[in-house]
């Protein structure tokens, strides 16, 4: 089973790895008496190996968490674009609703028109805000 590790596990394995690279430093320049020249040498270059190891993990685990980060701005970024769909829509229902209402009302002048004997002047007057309405 593959498991990926996430950044911070890899920031973990770097400060072990650190830590051991700072404990072989100690260990060479603590006792740099005892020690021959040669085995200095070949500590100081595995201790060169594992700073590197660091630097590459840094690299990897800050390449990890932009890649992190990157997945939910784009969900964010699609979410806010299906926002702004739904907005349009309930926009344009609210257009509705109100062309509705207008609709409404001008047919509630004419039937108080015609049942209540209004003059025609009101009624015509409906009837432009109906062609009004239609455009």
């Amino acid at each position: 089973m593959n498991k990926q590790l996430t950044a911070e596990e890899i920031f973990d394995i770097r400060d072990k790895m650190g830590e051991l690279a700072q404990k072989i430093h100690n260990v060479v320049e603590g006792n740099s008496d005892t020690i021959p020249a040669r085995i200095a040498k070949d500590l100081n270059d595995e201790k060169s190996k594992i700073d590197d190891l660091v630097k590459d993990l840094t690299n990897v685990a800050i390449e990890k968490l932009l890649t992190d980060l990157k997945n939910p701005a784009e969900k964010i970024s699609k979410a806010i674009e299906r926002l702004g769909k739904a907005l349009k829509k309930i926009n344009d229902f609210n257009e509705f609703l109100a062309d509705l209402a207008n609709v409404v009302n001008i047919v509630g002048i004419i039937a108080t028109g015609v049942v209540g004997g209004i003059g025609s002047v009101n009624i015509r007057s409906a009837f432009q805000s109906l062609n009004d309405l239609v455009g």
